[in-house]
């Protein structure tokens, strides 16, 4: 009978712990879900493409397509982009090569 009750109380305490499984754990994905963690990254990049939607030859993302007028406009009255434009070495080299971004990442 003890026996018999110790195994029910082992079945009742490891049971919910044998079911549990953690969504954010790589570890069960098949390959068929997006993981927590890629989702994530995917979400974080979706939201880096919305705040500097232009990339140069070299790879530096901006704020502004100085090309365009109406973001012309917008860079001008950004103090923050205008910054972070004269302390990013990589601007110049984009300008040199006719690239006209505005607002550096």
């Amino acid at each position: 009978m003890k026996k018999l009750l110790l195994i029910g109380v082992a079945l009742l305490i490891t049971s919910p712990v044998l079911a549990w499984n953690d969504n954010n754990d790589d570890s069960y994905n098949n390959g068929n879900e997006e993981s927590y963690y890629d989702r994530e990254e995917r979400q974080r990049e979706t939201e880096r493409n919305r705040e500097y939607p232009y990339e140069s030859n070299t790879g530096t993302r901006y704020k502004y397509d100085l090309s365009n007028p109406a973001d012309k406009i917008m860079y001008d009255v950004d103090p923050a982009a205008q910054v972070m434009d004269s302390v990013n070495p990589m601007v110049d080299i984009d300008r040199d090569l006719g690239q006209y971004g505005g607002g550096a990442e």
